[in-house]
């Protein structure tokens, strides 16, 4: 489960907001790097360090914050829905004291990831309409 969960925050982070004028490849370029720091994300969760989960969710929430001023209003609601669960999810985590707590921190985050998965899959037909593969 937490895997899967992984993979969900992994589409997740590559978030966008809500620019009435917008570069659509500073959007892509941003989106991508956030992916692609997005993708050892699941492992450290998943490892047996809490402090290295909870560095890790910090920086990434840091770099879903920095990206979403490059996006699209189009996407400001899923964006909203994105932000919403990954804020939830870094505190639960943030709050955790055990590898136990993580675990059960991503298992309830994972219980509440309807609205995320419609907004990730919202976000992923936008970034494979709009963006090159290679940036």
């Amino acid at each position: 489960m937490i895997a899967a969960l992984a993979g969900t925050a992994v589409l997740a982070l590559a978030g966008c907001g809500g620019d009435d004028e917008v570069d659509v490849q500073a959007f892509c370029d941003q989106a991508q790097e956030v992916q692609a720091a997005s993708e050892s994300l699941g492992g450290q969760l998943q490892g047996d360090d809490l402090d290295v989960a909870k560095t890790a969710m910090d920086e990434i929430t840091g770099q879903l914050e920095a990206v979403a001023d490059a996006a699209p209003a189009e996407l400001s609601d899923d964006f909203d829905a994105i932000t919403a669960y990954n804020t939830d999810l870094n505190d639960r985590i943030q709050k955790s004291e055990s590898t136990d707590d993580l675990t059960k921190a991503l298992a309830l985050a994972a219980e509440d990831s309807a609205d995320v998965e419609e907004a990730s899959a919202n976000l992923q037909t936008y970034v494979n309409d709009n963006c090159d593969e290679g940036g």
